[in-house]
């Protein structure tokens, strides 16, 4: 199967949780950053999706907004093997379809642009496959990158197909191909038995000649790849709404505990440094910092420690 259009996503995902114990409460929330090419990008909403006013929003307008005039969105009907009728954006978009997390779409831009989704992850998900050699075009719900049989749990099954699209070749790669007993084939042989690298937020088609099936993930799962390492969490601390808006990130908070806490940032996961030290009430607004990636996490403050 080939898509002859152009496709490449360059992405960023921000996690937001808090930190203290070593057991998590809650899940994530944050943001994703997708840099869409002129041409078709092939894309995932990897986020129970907020609006601007921090309700829940996963429809076309709140997770693809203000693209350039002329963007248009192709929808999977994987009931009929065909793209429902397209959205067209013309400062606003004249279909409003639902894309909640892990529901593979296509959207066109005729020039570069960047999109950013806020929103919070799901701590369990079910992407529903298709069997009966249907296709289906799916993303992780769950924002991980890496390799399809671990950490992203996909279900392989005997004679499973799954297709890529390269920007390079401006086309889907040969098929990976998944063996029982063995894992996935590559004809290429530079991916292992793991399967085809995912990236955060992109969809695949896969062609299942079994059964129809579900794809389960958790949050945390296993090894956590280094763009989502996984803090402890707080049972004192949850992060109920975040809200991204000019270059400012507002989190709103619940179950504070009455004590002081800390806004941490972090690269990488692993290195952090101090925001802001000895916060208190149940929001807290700060400027976005310049990386390219980032993570917050909140915990409680040390007493007697001064703010940088």
């Amino acid at each position: 199967m080939k898509i002859n259009r152009p496709l490449l996503m360059c992405l960023l995902f921000v996690s937001v949780w808090f930190s203290s114990e070593p057991v998590r409460a809650f899940c994530p929330v944050g943001y994703v950053s997708v840099v869409l090419t002129n041409g078709y990008n092939f894309f995932a909403n990897p986020l129970d999706a907020t609006d601007p006013n921090g309700n829940f929003d996963n429809t076309l307008t709140n997770i693809i907004h203000s693209p350039p005039n002329g963007s248009r969105a192709y929808v999977w009907d994987v009931t009929n093997q065909v793209f429902l009728p397209r959205a067209t954006y013309s400062n606003r978009w004249d279909l409003n379809y639902d894309l909640p997390p892990g529901k593979g779409f296509v959207v066109f831009v005729p020039s570069p642009c960047t999109n950013t989704i806020a929103g919070e992850v799901l701590c369990t998900s079910t992407n529903f496959v298709a069997g009966t050699n249907k296709f289906s075009l799916l993303g992780s719900i769950i924002p991980y990158t890496g390799q399809l049989t671990s950490p992203l749990g996909f279900p392989g099954t005997d004679g499973d197909q799954v297709y890529f699209f390269r920007s390079a070749s401006q086309s889907f790669s040969d098929a990976y191909t998944y063996h029982g007993g063995y894992g996935w084939f590559d004809p290429n042989g530079v991916d292992g038995t793991n399967g085809p690298i995912y990236n955060l937020a992109e969809s695949f088609f896969v062609r299942n000649p079994g059964p129809n099936t579900n794809w389960v993930q958790m949050y945390p799962s296993g090894a956590a790849p280094s763009s989502l390492t996984v803090a402890a969490s707080s049972t004192e601390r949850k992060v109920s709404q975040i809200k991204i808006s000019g270059g400012n990130v507002n989190l709103k908070l619940q179950d504070l505990g009455g004590g002081p806490y800390d806004v941490q940032f972090s690269t990488d996961g692993l290195t952090w440094i101090t925001l802001a030290r000895n916060q208190s009430g149940g929001t807290w607004t700060g400027k976005l910092p310049g990386a390219m990636r980032g993570y917050f996490q909140v915990v409680t403050s040390q007493t007697g420690r001064s703010a940088p």
